[in-house]
């Protein structure tokens, strides 16, 4: 308000209030100096004063002290009185008692009649001076004398000096107002002769008004940069006035070239390959985009977000993109990390596939639009199919031609295991993803890329929204497994459940028949005829972890097996599809972590014991993290008090110690499979480790579970 108010003033108030303040607030600190210097000096003065005077009374009252005489005393005391401001003094003996006292008329003050209890501080206390002087003879002190005086009269001395500051003051205000009357003229008249121009100025428009100078100094300058400045708009309105009149043909002339240039560019746009859109912060689609993207995903009404266009082309894939599209807004990671994780593949319901790129365009440093780039990948990811399932039809001919009944054995297993997924015989989304990760590393064991990256991207959907494949992925699989399964019978054809027997056993089987008394023998050796080693099991076991250990850096992984010299009933793929997860398990969790040791070893071996057939897979790696087992399992609400908790949730659904899956393992559903395969059949999985000290799976299941009806050849 007040800054306001005084902003609003004129100059010549400002001024001759200025000059008459600055006057007045240095007289006033002058006098305010002087008035207080005065009054310390003369209260100094007065007290040394008063200390002779009271000391001329102690030494006239040693003798009525000395000799206890109150009257004498009485009237050495009246001697102070001829001090006007002398208010009261007393005498004490040396053992504190009141001798005499005198105390000025007006005085209401009273004496206190021991020393002890009289206020011992002295000096100028309040509106007092307090005095106290000892009274000794020859170094013996008699006693005390007390007075007290009044400050009035310094009162009165400051007071009558600051009338005469006060009207000093006056006076020297009115003079400097009436000089500063007098010189406002000299500077105020070029300040008034620049406003009357300005204001002529503001209300004609007339830039040849110009301000009259009438001094030479700062404002005189000011005076000649205000008429060079109007002189300047002068000569600039009359250049402008000689453009306006083409003005409005050269705008006619920019606005052509602009729209043909924006012909250019929406042929430009309309005939490339590649869809071009445009989308604004929220991710509302603009109307800035190329014609390919219409016809890529049909044209998008007004206002549509492109997550929601894009998600009638293709399932789930809208939500996706919003989810990673909110991450960008949020700012919490940099630009560039957020727009790298953006989705970069659409494949749409009709089996187009589109490669996208974003292009952040910014506003200063605030993200303001996108630029989103569509390319059409459908031939690539075909001919890349096509590769693939050359690549496969390979890898079965070699299965087929190298170890035949092994690549049955993996084929109907994963017939089987497909057959559940596509009819939906498990409504348990931990079931299926127990099929789903078996199938997925079936088929990566078996060198089906192919099948098993489709599995896996099957497998990550569901995991992401934590729900059973989708219609559209139940039939994007039943397709790949009737290709797969088409390629594998051209090679197979009807012989898929035969077993091969070797000449001489054949030959021997002939001869024996031939003879009579031998049924008993002829039966035992009939049924072992059907009985496969397990040593051909473990070696093929023993090649996928050797295959695993090269893609994981494991390049001098040593195998020890120890078969037993066991056989046991064919049709057994399903218990060796389960070993197959604890294979992958130890080389990837175990020896991974371990690839520095002198030589990491696998160890595989089968037994029979007491009717049950029993197989150890173990390995020298770095242990089970029984502490990290804990931590996971408590964050999937799983009983971890003891070690048999541990144990039991290692095997649970969801549980891995990997922070990443890969084709491999990480999903925490591989140990899960092979313990519910094996219970299903009456077995079971023990297992042991300890950190540093490697671990040890031990499977043991019935031989009466292993036992199938198969057709016996001559091979």
């Amino acid at each position: 308000m007040a800054s306001s108010l005084l902003s609003s003033m004129r100059i010549r108030t400002k001024l001759v209030g200025l000059l008459a303040g600055i006057c007045l607030i240095a007289l006033a600190s002058a006098c305010a100096a002087f008035v207080w210097y005065d009054r310390q000096s003369y209260a100094a003065a007065k007290q040394r004063t008063l200390e002779v005077l009271v000391d001329a009374v102690a030494q006239s009252a040693k003798g009525p002290v000395a000799f206890a005489d109150k009257e004498s005393a009485s009237y050495v005391l009246q001697t102070i009185e001829r001090e006007q401001s002398a208010l009261l003094a007393a005498v004490y003996l040396s053992d504190g008692t009141l001798l005499s006292t005198w105390q000025r008329d007006q005085s209401p003050q009273e004496v206190p009649g021991k020393l002890s209890d009289l206020d011992q501080r002295w000096g100028y206390i309040g509106d007092q001076l307090r005095l106290m002087r000892p009274i000794e003879q020859e170094g013996q002190k008699l006693g005390q004398l007390y007075a007290r005086f009044s400050t009035s009269d310094i009162d009165e001395r400051t007071l009558h000096f600051l009338s005469i500051a006060a009207i000093v003051l006056l006076f020297a205000f009115l003079a400097a107002w009436a000089a500063a009357n007098m010189a406002h003229g000299v500077i105020t008249k070029p300040v008034t002769k620049l406003v009357e121009a300005v204001t002529t100025l503001q209300q004609s428009q007339d830039f040849s008004v110009r301000a009259e100078k009438v001094s030479g100094d700062e404002l005189g300058l000011l005076t000649d940069s205000f008429n060079e400045m109007v002189g300047a708009i002068e000569a600039r309105d009359e250049e402008l006035a000689s453009y306006r009149a083409d003005l409005e043909r050269r705008v006619e002339a920019r606005t052509r070239d602009l729209d043909a240039r924006n012909v250019a560019m929406r042929l430009v746009l309309d005939n490339v390959d590649q869809g071009f859109v445009t989308i604004d912060r929220d991710g509302t689609l603009q109307s800035e985009r190329s014609q390919a993207f219409d016809r890529f995903f049909e044209v998008p009404e007004p206002g549509t977000k492109i997550w929601d266009h894009l998600e009638r082309q293709a399932e789930s894939f809208g939500i996706l993109l919003e989810m990673g599209w909110e991450a960008v807004l949020d700012g919490v990671l940099p630009l560039d990390l957020c727009i790298d994780q953006l989705p970069r593949r659409l494949q749409t319901m009709t089996d187009r596939h589109f490669d996208m790129d974003y292009r952040p365009i910014m506003n200063g440093k605030e993200l303001d639009k996108a630029l989103v780039i569509f390319t059409d990948v459908t031939a690539a990811v075909a001919r890349e199919r096509q590769r693939a399932e050359e690549s496969e039809t390979i890898a079965i001919f070699e299965g087929v031609t190298k170890d035949r009944a092994a690549f049955m054995d993996f084929f109907h297993e994963a017939e089987r295991i497909t057959t559940r997924v596509l009819h939906k015989q498990n409504a348990d989304v931990a079931l299926v993803m127990r099929d789903l990760h078996t199938l997925k590393g079936n088929f990566g064991v078996a060198r089906m890329h192919a099948m098993a990256r489709q599995i896996h991207d099957i497998e990550s959907r569901c995991l992401e929204a934590v729900r059973l494949p989708s219609s559209a992925d139940l039939l994007a699989l039943a397709e790949a497994w009737e290709g797969f399964a088409k390629r594998v019978h051209a090679f197979v054809g009807d012989t898929a459940s035969n077993v091969e027997i070797a000449s001489d056993d054949y030959n021997y089987l002939r001869d024996q028949l031939a003879q009579e008394g031998t049924s008993n023998a002829l039966q035992a050796f009939v049924a072992k005829l059907c009985y496969e080693p397990t040593s051909t099991r473990l070696e093929r076991l023993a090649r996928e972890g050797q295959r695993l250990g090269k893609r994981l850096g494991i390049a001098n992984l040593a195998i020890d097996i120890d078969h037993g010299d066991v056989t046991i009933p064919p049709g057994s793929g399903w218990l060796w599809a389960a070993v197959t997860h604890l294979v992958r398990n130890c080389v990837d969790h175990g020896l991974a972590d371990a690839s520095n040791r002198d030589r990491p070893t696998l160890r595989l071996a089968t037994a029979i014991e007491d009717e049950f057939l029993a197989i150890e897979v173990s390995d020298n790696g770095c242990g089970i993290s029984w502490d990290a087992i804990r931590d996971k399992a408590r964050g999937l609400d799983l009983p971890s008090e003891t070690h048999e908790d541990l144990a039991a949730a290692l095997f649970a659904d969801g549980l891995s110690t990997l922070d990443q899956a890969s084709e491999v393992s990480g999903r925490g559903f591989g140990l899960a499979a092979a313990r519910a395969a094996l219970r299903d059949r009456g077995g079971d999985i023990l297992v042991r480790s300890a950190p540093g000290e490697g671990t040890s799976f031990t499977v043991s299941v019935p031989l009466t579970q292993l036992s199938d009806q198969v057709r016996v050849e001559a091979a």
